[in-house]
């Protein structure tokens, strides 16, 4: 890391490049998890909750989706910028919100993510997918 460049800013730095790689992918939609998560379902029914809740039929592209809090997919919610372990992005608007963080001078990615996806005109919605595992981040532990 750069010795000016604080743990935000790198976190900040990492998050906008996997935004860009979402946007220059194959796939319509990107989940982006930290890595100290716990999925709430077995595999199958993971699935299940993500196709419900983020189904075409009841969002347009413009939608981004925070998988950490309780909610249902299809119903807009407030922009939230707390907690986003779990978050979920259609490819269209991922450009517009890898070069928003780039820009943001957030403290923090949180409130960076809450500016610029009210910058990129997309609307929060929610539904719970996934838990805080109450462990640091493995980037923060010795033994890994």
């Amino acid at each position: 890391m750069e010795p000016d460049r604080s743990p935000d800013d790198a976190y900040r730095a990492k998050y906008s490049q996997v935004l860009n790689h979402c946007y220059h992918g194959d796939k319509m939609k990107c989940l982006i998890l930290e890595d100290d998560i716990v999925f709430l379902h077995n595999p199958e029914r993971t699935r299940d909750v993500l196709v419900e809740n983020t189904i075409t039929m009841f969002n347009t592209e413009d939608s981004a989706y925070d998988c950490t809090k309780r909610g249902f997919g299809w119903l807009p919610s407030t922009h939230t910028g707390d907690g986003s372990q779990c978050r979920i992005f259609s490819k269209p608007p991922a450009s517009c919100l890898s070069q928003c963080l780039e820009e943001e001078n957030a403290a923090q990615l949180d409130f960076g993510l809450k500016a610029c996806q009210s910058h990129c005109g997309l609307t929060q919605k929610r539904f719970l997918l996934a838990v805080h595992s109450g462990l640091s981040s493995t980037m923060d532990r010795e033994d890994t």
